[in-house]
């Protein structure tokens, strides 16, 4: 007969865990919190919104490096006064931390935390056997935290499953006004504060069981030996026969291999520690086999890995994806040898080289962050001064600017602004104080000014805050606009345009109709507005920015326009149709509305349009 525990019996062990892991639960409580606030605050409370993502972010780093502090305090049995000091100089820590984190927050400090959380977590899967424990052990007590994770994540959604059902149909039946914020906040609830206090609830206590304790999970073997390790065999002879392919091409990787080679090169890794009790039975002796060729056809794959990263390197320089992509590459480099070379293996320096990796590339001058920052920042310059826009430590403005080097100026300014803010641009402008710039913007993105002091023209990223003060909206929309009846006559085809030219990220659209052996090619250029008609080798002109502007004159003067934006739904027909006719062509462009933007300095950008054709062949 199946005894369930009693309600006594449920207060009293979660009341342990509390106790014993007091500040983790605490923090998963702030956490909680935080994310409800976060989601109820509305979007123009940025500044609220970056406190509390700031909040947040310690969080994450707190609730881990408080389970990493307590496990280690009971393997090395500390008293209770030696835990609680160590507790109060992680509070400390994440207390300084907190106050490191800018506001609004720069993707670099998202970035160091995403590191710290990888370190903090590989960390609690080695600390209990830092200084004692076994091979077998140490995995025995990896596959109770596996374990763990997957069924308080499968509960968590369990619970959070039944409880939104049952809200949803109590507000069917009783006609309850639920808002959707309720169901997201009863989530954050149970993955924050039930999920965790689960997690906590079923770590081990016991440090010194040996491989006989545990039987060995057959999901596992199933997951590595039936899925895992057929999909890595496949993955690897594809990149085989490709490095063959490249080869005999005498061409460089693709961008895509280096992300390839370590994906699945990873997932190799992974695949072998989940077998690894197994490789000493007589049955799975093949196990041992296997991972000593892996390690040996990894080899060329890293090379060809350092290939790939190598290309963008040279042509861009170094970012932060490219910076862990030859860390891993190295740590991968180093494994491999490790694996080959040494014949009393220790497991544990997978997780524990990787966290030490992700510890020293956070924070410091070898980190990814620094090196990426002086690297980009070296392209910079070196693209100003080729193109002479910085000549002597003077910015020159140029009007007949390359398109893509005005783009790859822009970009790395957007790249440097967002990730680490606006202090990489002082060097450049010595006799002007950018902290002083950044305040009087409130704080918020400098990238506009950065780009004005350096004259340099936004053509591919806008700031809309910066740009809107410099031009006026406007779309016009024909009266009777739902009208769907058309006069063809004197016309042999028709057909619809609906084009889209946004913030100039492109700066060519086209559109092809195949009638009779005739092909009818349809070309809008944003960069010059312009719509062009090809046919039979002919090709037509239309300025689309002269009806504008023309539509503007017309009924600026009306009622219906405003003095900050022009929304006018009563244009009349006549006033939105463009005719051509010669002695082969005769067509006809009746537009039904037009959106886009009229600049202070008398330049119109087109947005978006949308048009009928009717065109005829003589």
């Amino acid at each position: 007969m199946i005894r369930f525990p009693s309600i006594r019996k449920m207060v009293d062990d979660a009341l342990n865990t509390f106790l014993r892991f007091p500040f983790v639960i605490i923090i998963a409580f702030i956490g909680t919190i935080v994310s409800i606030l976060m989601i109820d605050r509305n979007y123009g409370a940025e500044d609220e919104i970056y406190v509390l993502a700031n909040v947040l972010q310690t969080c994450f780093i707190g609730l881990v490096l408080y389970i990493s502090i307590d496990l280690f305090a009971e393997m090395r049995e500390f008293s209770l006064q030696k835990q609680m000091i160590l507790r109060f100089v992680a509070t400390a820590f994440l207390i300084v931390y907190y106050f490191l984190l800018p506001v609004p927050f720069l993707y670099v400090n998202v970035y160091r935390t995403i590191l710290l959380l990888i370190a903090l977590h590989l960390l609690v899967s080695f600390i209990p056997f830092l200084i004692k424990g076994k091979q077998k052990a140490f995995w025995n007590f990896n596959q109770l935290l596996f374990i763990r994770i997957v069924l308080s994540l499968l509960f968590s959604a369990i619970l959070f499953t039944g409880l939104a059902v049952a809200i949803g149909a109590a507000s069917y039946l009783f006609d309850l006004n639920v808002q959707e914020e309720t169901y997201a906040h009863l989530w954050i609830i149970i993955v924050g504060i039930f999920n965790t206090w689960l997690f906590l609830a079923g770590l081990p206590q016991d440090f010194d069981y040996e491989e006989d304790n545990l039987p060995y999970p057959f999901f596992l073997k199933i997951l590595a030996q039936f899925i895992l390790f057929p999909l890595v065999a496949i993955y690897f002879l594809i990149l085989y026969i490709y490095m063959i392919k490249i080869g005999i091409e005498v061409k460089m990787p693709a961008n895509m291999t280096a992300y390839m080679v370590l994906g699945f090169s990873i997932m190799g890794i992974f695949s072998l520690l989940l077998v690894y009790p197994l490789q000493d039975s007589e049955s799975n002796r093949w196990i041992r086999t296997f991972s000593k060729w892996f390690y040996v056809a990894l080899l060329p794959l890293i090379v060809l890995l350092f290939l790939a990263i190598s290309v963008r390197v040279n042509q861009y320089g170094i970012t932060e994806n490219r910076y862990f992509i030859i860390l891993l590459a190295l740590w991968l480099l180093g494994i491999s040898i490790y694996m080959l070379i040494r014949r009393q293996k220790d497991i544990k320096i997978i997780p524990i080289s990787l966290a030490i990796l992700a510890f020293l590339s956070s924070m410091g001058p070898l980190s990814g962050f620094t090196i990426s920052k002086y690297s980009q920042l070296n392209q910079l310059e070196k693209v100003l001064i080729e193109n002479k826009v910085l000549i002597d430590g003077e910015f020159h403005e140029i009007d007949t600017l390359n398109y893509d080097v005005n783009v790859r100026i822009e970009s790395i300014v957007h790249y440097l602004t967002s990730t680490h803010g606006h202090e990489p641009f002082q060097k450049f402008f010595k006799d002007i104080d950018l902290d002083s710039i950044y305040t009087a913007n409130n704080n918020y993105n400098i990238k506009p000014q950065i780009l004005k002091l350096m004259k340099i023209k936004s053509v591919y990223y806008n700031d809309y805050a910066e740009a809107e003060k410099s031009f006026k909206r406007f779309y016009f929309a024909k009266v009777s606009a739902t009208e769907n009846i058309i006069l063809v006559k004197d016309y042999d085809y028709y057909g619809t345009l609906n084009l889209y030219s946004y913030d100039n990220n492109q700066n060519q659209m086209e559109m092809i109709y195949n009638f009779d052996d005739k092909e009818l090619k349809i070309e809008y250029d944003n960069l010059k507005d312009s719509l062009y008609i090809k046919i039979q080798d002919n090709s037509y002109r239309f300025d689309i920015t002269e009806m504008a502007k023309k539509i503007n004159d017309n009924y600026k003067n009306t009622d219906t326009y405003n003095k900050d934006d022009n929304y006018n739904y009563s244009i009349q027909e006549s006033e939105m149709i463009l005719v051509y006719e010669d002695n082969t062509f005769k067509m006809k462009i009746l537009f039904s509305h037009l959106d886009g933007k009229f600049y202070h300095d008398g330049d119109v950008a087109i947005s978006t349009f949308g048009a009928n054709i009717l065109f005829k062949i003589k």
